[in-house]
This record gives structure tokens, C-alpha cells and sequence, in this order.
């Protein structure tokens, strides 16, 4: 049978290119899928507010309003492996990756066949992921950073940055 698959599939490269991209273009998905990205401290950061950004309260003077940049975080990985398969697939794989994903780097998976792609999280699907243990971190983080010496005596907003959370199943099950 396996070499019944191979016999078949090497008929690939005898169809017109035309017919090949359209092929390796319906064995990609529609989009890379949501991901989950662990939280990481050092992401809550102060943001000077402009005259016209919302927000902006000119009686006040201060204006620094503090974010959660989700920009800090690690990258989201992506596998592709349609890549790997040959010089033509590659080339419909990377056009996609670049229309839909956004990749900010390509690189080659040590010991894997196919590449594995880097992107900036995306907040309309992708979730921040709080360990347990840093669950702590992540709630405490923009208060602490207000008694550092650049925020004090500062007048600083905040507001919801992040809008997808998880969190480990046992959160919710332990008292406190």
C-alpha cells in the first residue's frame, strides 16, 4: 500500500504548476489556529498618553496609562510542514505564511522536516496562559510597578489590555 501512495502521488509533478499551486494552496488551513502564550514578567508597562489618544485628561497633566504589551511575550510557533515537500510547495507555503500569519521569523526546526514559523501574539485569538504559580506576578505586577521611581507621585490609569486569560484547572479548586 505504501508504495501504492508514493506511485500516486509522484503523478503530482506531470499536472500543469497551475494546478500543483492549487493543490498545495487547498492542503493549507485557513489560518494558523489561536495559540496560547505563557505570561512572562515584564510585560506591564507605563504608556504616556497623547492629547489624543483616549484617555486623555489635560486637567490631570500626568496621563500615563499602564498596559499589558503584548508585544513582551514570546512568540507563538507554528509548524508547517508543507515546507518541507518541495521547491514549489515551499513557495506557496512561505506566500501564505506571509499573507496570513505575519510571520516575524522562519527558521528550520533542528531535527524536523518542516519550518517552523514566529509570530507576535495576536490578541483577537490567541490566549495569555498564567501558570499558577505566576498567577501572583501577573495580578501584582502593575501595582508594584507604580512605586518605581519613574511612576511615583504619578496619576496612572489602567484598564483591560488582555481579553482572553487561562489558567490551570486547579486555580480554581484551591481555597484563596
Amino acid at each position: 500500500m505504501a508504495a501504492a501512495s508514493c506511485r500516486r502521488f509522484s503523478l503530482l509533478s506531470k499536472l500543469p504548476l497551475e494546478i500543483q499551486t492549487l493543490i498545495w494552496h487547498a492542503a493549507l488551513p485557513d489560518d494558523d489556529g489561536p495559540a496560547l502564550l505563557p505570561y512572562r514578567k515584564g510585560c506591564w508597562q507605563p504608556r504616556h498618553l497623547a492629547i489624543l489618544d483616549e484617555g486623555y485628561d489635560a486637567a490631570t497633566g500626568d496621563n500615563v496609562h499602564m498596559d499589558f504589551r503584548l508585544d513582551l511575550l514570546d512568540k507563538a510557533h507554528v509548524t508547517v510542514t508543507l515546507t518541507s515537500v518541495d521547491r514549489e510547495a515551499r513557495r506557496v507555503a512561505l506566500f501564505w505564511m506571509r499573507r496570513n500569519i505575519k510571520a516575524s521569523e522562519v527558521r528550520l526546526r533542528e531535527g524536523h522536516l518542516s519550518s517552523v514559523f514566529a509570530r507576535s501574539f495576536d490578541s483577537s485569538r490567541d490566549t495569555l496562559f498564567i501558570e499558577a504559580d505566576k498567577l501572583n506576578d501577573f495580578y501584582c505586577e502593575p501595582y508594584d510597578r507604580l512605586f518605581e521611581p519613574d511612576l511615583a507621585d504619578l496619576m496612572v490609569s489602567s484598564g483591560p489590555t488582555v481579553t482572553r486569560l487561562a489558567v490551570p484547572e486547579p486555580v480554581f479548586r484551591s481555597e484563596g
